[in-house]
């Protein structure tokens, strides 16, 4: 029984690992592009441009902030997938950048096609994280966190906090554009599609949430 559950857990570790490898890449391609993000990607770089810092330390900064904030606010909501994730992606995503490992797309063509491959394997790389269902994201704790404590339905709590999140990275320097429409339109049926496929490998169990530490 215990081989089980070991072999299971090193499934999702592995699983996790690799969705935060494929998520450093697209978000480093949607960088790169440079025709906007997604709702955290844009405050992202709006806050790491407010401190003049590479994106990928501004992502670390943010991160272990929200980290704490949530391990006061909510522990159950912390796992070892918040701290894999507040830790690895920012100094990934600069490891990316810096070493020039993505191509510097041209005309805009190039940067649209880029931000579409991105957003493509970003959500087959987001059904794997939430397969893995081993702890959220430190932004994904506090929203839920927050639909806990006001009782309204997640939906609109994603809208408000992703319309704002838009407004306060713009106003703060990050960069809104075709590709941040592109994230609204595409992300989310595409993660439901490819979390739907991710399901049917039945490699792992269907199970309730792996419990927090």
């Amino acid at each position: 029984m215990k081989t089980e559950k070991l072999k299971e857990y090193s499934i999702r570790i592995g699983l996790l690992l690799l969705a935060v490898l494929i998520i450093s890449f697209c978000g480093s391609a949607l960088v790169v592009a440079g025709i906007g993000g997604d709702a955290v990607l844009v405050f992202e770089q709006g806050i790491s441009s407010v401190l003049q810092l590479e994106i990928g330390t501004g992502i670390l900064i943010i991160n272990v902030v929200l980290s704490i904030l949530l391990w006061i606010i909510n522990k159950k909501m912390i796992h070892i997938g918040t701290f894999v994730v507040a830790l690895l992606l920012g100094p990934m995503i600069n490891l990316i950048i810096g070493w020039g490992w993505l191509p510097i797309p041209v005309s805009l063509l190039e940067r649209i096609v880029m931000v579409f491959v991105a957003i493509l394997f970003l959500s087959f790389a987001l059904a794997i994280y939430i397969y893995a269902n081993i702890g959220y994201s430190p932004f994904e704790g506090i929203l839920l966190t927050i639909k806990q404590k006001v009782k309204m339905r997640f939906a609109f709590i994603k809208i408000i906090n992703d319309a704002s999140l838009f407004i306060i990275g713009w106003l703060l320097g990050g960069t809104i554009g075709i590709g941040s429409v592109m994230t609204v339109i595409l992300l989310g049926p595409l993660i439901d599609l490819f979390t739907h496929l991710v399901k049917k490998t039945k490699w792992l169990p269907e199970t309730g949430p792996v419990k927090s530490i």
